[in-house]
């Protein structure tokens, strides 16, 4: 990480405009494999300097990253969401149908001197409503009708309402809900960022190895799926749902 930001706050700017994007720096380094002759730029508006070779080889190698990068394998898919699997829902087919730009991630993560967010809020179940006639919104209700299908159950009035209650009891009325502030999705694909962002700079370590004149490249020190790690909790859960 420290590598990644020296070589992207620090060495890939020199010879640049002040105001030059990191991913130009990166993809221009990365397809010419040489550094710009930069003897004609001069006063306040260009960094002073030439990149460091060390700096230019590891810009080659970021360059290299998958642009469209996936999460293939269910299992690697479940393994986001942690203690909050059971309620992932259709999350996990959507999060394995995202596609992520590595290179994207590590530039950007390492301009920002940060890392992908992985610990989050519990999330907060919020009943579905659906809009009516009325112009008031009425709470949606599913039950199992006589053929096992899933229906939408209306409330019953008159006799019905007096004689089974609001709901006919033999259709195991539910109310759906969903899990919202943040979504499941929400906290998978974050975590998904993570995960993909520690496997770059694995692999940028692994392609750097003994390529480097001044510097070691060495793997991130921190683990792959922290919220997973003993002891921790995959979210922050509130009071209430904590037991």
């Amino acid at each position: 990480e420290k590598l990644l930001q020296w070589v992207i706050r620090e060495e890939l700017p020199k010879g640049r405009r002040v105001d030059a994007n990191p991913w130009d720096a990166v993809t221009q380094y990365g397809a010419l494999g040489t550094r710009i002759d930069v003897s004609s730029h001069g006063g306040f508006s260009f960094v002073p300097g030439e990149p460091d070779d060390d700096a230019l080889a590891v810009a080659a190698a970021i360059k290299q990253l998958d642009r469209s990068a996936t999460i293939l394998d269910p299992d690697d898919a479940i393994v986001l969401f942690g203690d909050i699997a059971p309620i992932a829902g259709d999350a996990v087919r959507l999060v394995m149908e995202a596609t992520y730009d590595l290179r994207a991630l590590v530039i950007s993560f390492a301009v920002r001197g940060a890392r992908p967010d992985w610990e989050f809020d519990h999330p907060q179940p919020f009943q579905r409503f659906a809009p009516s006639s009325s112009g008031r919104a009425r709470a949606l209700v599913y039950g199992i009708d006589r053929a096992g299908d899933l229906i939408e159950v209306r409330r019953n009035s008159g006799r019905a309402l007096k004689r089974d209650g609001e709901y006919p009891p033999h259709v195991s009325p539910r109310s759906p809900i969903d899990w919202l502030n943040p979504s499941p999705i929400e906290i998978a694909e974050s975590r998904a960022e993570y995960f993909l962002w520690h496997g770059a700079l694995v692999t940028l370590a692994a392609d750097l190895a003994g390529k480097l004149t001044s510097h070691d490249c060495l793997p991130p020190s921190v683990p792959a799926l922290p919220w997973l790690t003993a002891h921790q909790n995959v979210c922050k859960k509130p009071a209430s749902l904590a037991a």
